[in-house]
């Protein structure tokens, strides 16, 4: 969309932020597009908050560059000399990931690096130097719980946090960045242009960073075909882990008081900090816990009866012990699922055959989705009778095709083994099996080889029906009895 200084609904921005989101193709977004919150409003930051929202609960990772003008995000040379501190949107937003800046001064590894910042006084006043990374108190939004509720050694609420800024009272303000990578022009990124090799920064190098990094974790096997979407949780968490070492470069020198107006806030120190974050990433460790992932067991292809009542419960786990939302359109008629159990319960009300998709979401927005056909049978109604029935040992087997019954000898207790095959011998393991000898019913379903028995008592000789849950798709069936006589 074009370029523009709204983040309303109509202007470049927050349409081309709409039509990525509504697509859903594009699982990583990085955008430099960003505006000082004062200078922003809270109204299109409000509109832009609904995007990202949504963005989050379909599996969408947004990354923002945090600014390139320090903890004064509103300061420009020349054009706004607005000193008061101030932190960019959308980078400020509680749904995306905010990326600031870091300069390197050694490359490592491991790499050592400082807070970006090439200001510091008139320089930056007069407009001659290059920027510093981004970072502050939100003036908009609330601080969110993958910060609120980080441990403690990680520093997330610190001497600098303050719930002023955003009229949040006894609750603390939204902070950024939430991390940071290499910015600094300096220290920065080789480019071919025009025929020409040059070195490009500032935080929108550094937001496109992380993006590709969680691209290729998205690819990677620990996500297993499944999308990191909204990071921060995932890395609040990580970072909050005995690991922290293992997964983030800890920035701990340099401040990002680009001006040099605000006594050198905010300064970097051990664990999370405004001025670069919980620090720039260790990629090949990092991928593993961000791809904490929702996890669901495909229960594979079901036939139920029409009319009998159903339950399948619908097994998932979530990495992180976070609840899980399920849904499932597409079940048959009659049937639903629980949200909160994921239990698929009820009675079908229409024959067919339905693909159901079901999908667990946790509480980060991660989610995943699995997709399994649904039979509903019409009850065939087979009556047997014994043919040429054959004993050994007080085992007598027979094998009888349609219209006929099997008749249990008065005196004797009989265990009654019957499973269904097709014409090709393929024993249907799905059959369920109703046995009526005229004065007790029995429901038994076949096991694994297509198998059930039921114990029939001592009385006279019964005639016993069989009705099986095989429906036409079975083609040429019969039913096959084994009776263990029990004296």
């Amino acid at each position: 969309g074009p370029n523009s200084n709204s983040g309303a609904a109509g202007a470049g921005p927050y349409d081309t932020y709409a039509a990525i989101i509504s697509q859903n193709t594009a699982k990583v977004i990085a955008t430099s597009w960003g505006q000082c919150e004062p200078m922003e409003g809270s109204t299109d930051a409000v509109a832009e908050s609904t995007l990202f929202q949504e963005a989050a609960a379909q599996g969408q990772t947004i990354v923002s560059a945090s600014g390139d003008n320090g903890s004064e995000d509103c300061f420009i040379p020349g054009q706004n000399l607005n000193l008061q501190p101030a932190v960019d949107d959308p980078s400020s937003q509680q749904f995306v990931t905010s990326v600031g800046g870091t300069s390197l001064t050694t490359l490592g590894p491991p790499p050592s690096e400082v807070v970006w910042n090439n200001g510091g006084g008139l320089q930056a006043l007069l407009g001659t130097s290059a920027g510093a990374g981004g970072g502050g108190i939100s003036s908009f939004w609330k601080m969110p719980t993958y910060q609120l509720s980080a441990p403690a050694a990680l520093r997330t609420i610190n001497g600098d946090s303050s719930g002023a800024p955003c009229g949040g009272g006894s609750v603390y303000c939204r902070q950024v960045p939430d991390v940071s990578a290499d910015a600094d022009p300096f220290t920065g990124y080789l480019i071919y242009y025009d025929g020409n090799w040059s070195s490009i920064g500032g935080t929108s190098a550094a937001a496109p960073v992380w993006a590709a990094l969680i691209a290729l974790a998205n690819a990677s096997p620990a996500c297993s075909g499944t999308s990191v979407g909204f990071a921060n949780p995932a890395l609040y968490r990580a970072a909050g882990s005995p690991q922290y070492a293992s997964y983030f470069n800890d920035v701990i020198a340099g401040n990002n008081d680009f001006t040099g107006s605000n006594g050198g806030k905010f300064s970097a120190g051990p664990g999370y900090d405004m001025g670069s974050g919980l620090g720039s990433p260790i990629a090949s460790a990092l991928a593993l816990p961000l791809c904490e992932t929702v996890t669901l067991t495909n229960p594979g292809p079901q036939a139920s009866i029409l009319g009998h009542r159903v339950r399948l419960h619908i097994t998932a786990t979530d990495a992180a012990n976070a609840s899980l939302t399920f849904r499932a359109p597409g079940l048959p008629s009659g049937l639903s699922i629980d949200h909160a159990t994921g239990v698929v319960a009820g009675k079908p009300r229409r024959a067919g055959v339905s693909t159901v998709v079901v999908s667990a979401t946790d509480t980060a927005g991660r989610t995943n989705t699995i997709s399994f056909p649904w039979r509903i049978l019409v009850p065939t109604v087979l009556t047997v009778s014994p043919p040429k029935v054959r004993c050994k040992h007080h085992v007598c087997s027979a094998s009888a095709s349609r219209n006929q019954t099997v008749v249990v000898r008065s005196g004797s207790r009989a265990r009654v083994t019957l499973y269904v095959v097709t014409s090709t011998g393929v024993a249907v393991a799905s059959a369920s099996v109703s046995i009526t000898d005229g004065h007790r019913s029995f429901t038994v379903r076949t096991g694994r080889l297509g198998t059930a028995s039921v114990v029939l008592g001592k009385g006279p000789n019964r005639a016993v029906r069989a009705v099986y849950a095989g429906g036409v798709s079975v083609g040429p069936a019969s039913l096959n009895f084994r009776i263990r006589n029990r004296r």
